[in-house]
């Protein structure tokens, strides 16, 4: 928004003009962020995407609406010029910034909120300051490119972290087993419990599963034997569990028919980590939680 006439000064207005569509851009992306879980956790009960793909929709009417109308109400009480650069803006900004962190990308909404809002902010001044003619106008693809170039490298570098923080979010200690002979090759984060896939000799496959050992090993008391094999009943395989600190147990379990837990190599062992050791690997969601 811009002053049409001199009774205001430009510099302000145009400044003022651009950080208001900015601010509505950057509340449309923040709510549609805001409605989804804290972390990605592709599970059954994961609908982010048909939430972040429709309530981006919504969101995007609304700001496009807010925008035209504060551009409406600027131009009739204040002689503002009406922001027709600025309406177009939440088309673009709102889909860049929500779908990638619903359609597979590691997410953490405050965060990602700030460096998306930060950029549409940026974005919506530099089109004000355009449209108020002069030197500015030379820049106005440079400075709407910028903005989104530096908020998708932010979202880029920080995918790691917020994968890490996904781990540590499930709220168990977070440890790696240790099988001679048998390396980590994938890791998934759910809603309550935690998995690994391992590859051994011959292709043989093992799976290690962290969740509150009450769930089904009984409870890892202090003092309990924090190693005890678990026979196999009905569907259950049979299985090594490792009991943990805070009442927590991991599993180890063979995987397709492969060599049974009576096979490991009796130094079998667990390592506590932090979540950016598991962050370190690609999802397996092999072991995830049942439906």
């Amino acid at each position: 928004m811009n002053v049409g006439d001199g009774s205001a000064d430009p510099g302000k207005a145009t400044a003022a003009g651009g950080v208001l569509c900015g601010l509505l851009t950057a509340a449309a992306i923040g709510v549609v962020l805001g409605s989804l879980g804290e972390y990605q956790v592709r599970d059954y009960a994961d609908r982010d995407a048909s939430i972040g793909l429709a309530g981006s929709l919504i969101a995007v009417v609304a700001a496009v609406a807010l925008i035209a109308a504060a551009g409406w109400i600027g131009a009739r009480l204040f002689g503002f010029r009406r922001p027709q650069w600025h309406v177009p803006v939440p088309l673009a900004m709102v889909p860049l910034a929500v779908w990638p962190l619903v359609l597979g990308a590691e997410r953490n909404r405050v965060e990602a909120g700030l460096i998306w809002g930060a950029a549409a902010v940026a974005v919506h001044a530099v089109l004000a300051y355009a449209a108020a003619g002069g030197r500015w106008r030379r820049w106005v693809g440079a400075g709407l490119v910028l903005p989104c170039a530096v908020a998708v490298l932010a979202t880029w570098g920080c995918q790691h972290r917020w994968r890490a923080q996904k781990f540590e979010a499930v709220g168990l200690p977070l440890v790696v087993p240790q099988v001679p002979g048998y390396r980590l090759t994938g890791t998934w984060a759910g809603r309550y419990s935690i998995s690994m896939a391992l590859r051994g000799p011959s292709s043989r496959r093992l799976y290690a599963v962290i969740e509150a050992a009450s769930l089904h090993y009984g409870d890892c008391e202090p003092g309990s034997d924090p190693r005890r094999l678990m026979p196999g009943t009905g569907q259950n395989t049979q299985r090594t569990v490792f009991c943990l600190r805070d009442g927590a147990a991991l599993a180890l379990i063979p995987g397709d028919g492969s060599a049974g837990i009576v096979d490991l190599p009796p130094g079998s062992t667990v390592r506590e980590v932090d979540g950016s050791v598991l962050a370190d690997y690609p999802d397996d969601a092999t072991m995830s939680e049942p439906d």
